[in-house]
């Protein structure tokens, strides 16, 4: 119980200083795609995702039960556009991070120089 409350602490934590299971710099391809301008680079410093030419705010965190998961509502612009969609974020057994939106599932692979931390219960 206590494990699960500290997760949920770390993971809705706001505020200075506060750094969540899902921060970090993370690639959908290989390491060598981490480089600085990289369009397959993706940063997550919450509330915020930053991608290749666009910005997501997360707002409204609610933790899946029994998943180590969590659950936005993201507020995206880039290119000129802007749209809304719910952005699930988990971590998964062997330090990866798996984003879920409708229709669409991504794994990420975090970046070398990341020392991303274990995954909830590892």
């Amino acid at each position: 119980m206590r494990a699960a409350l500290a997760l949920t602490l770390a993971v809705t934590a706001g505020g200075a200083g506060a750094q969540s299971l899902y921060d970090g710099t993370w690639t959908f391809l290989d390491a060598a795609s981490c480089r600085p301008g990289s369009d397959a680079v993706v940063r997550v410093t919450l509330p915020e995702i930053r991608y290749y030419e666009s910005l997501c705010r997360l707002s409204n965190p609610v933790p899946v039960r029994g998943m180590g998961a969590t659950l936005y509502d993201a507020d995206c612009a880039g290119e000129g556009e802007t749209w809304h969609h719910r952005l699930l974020l988990m971590r998964t057994d062997d330090g990866q991070l798996l984003q879920l939106q409708d229709g669409f599932a991504q794994l990420l692979n975090a970046c070398p120089a990341e020392a991303p931390a274990a995954a909830p219960g590892k």
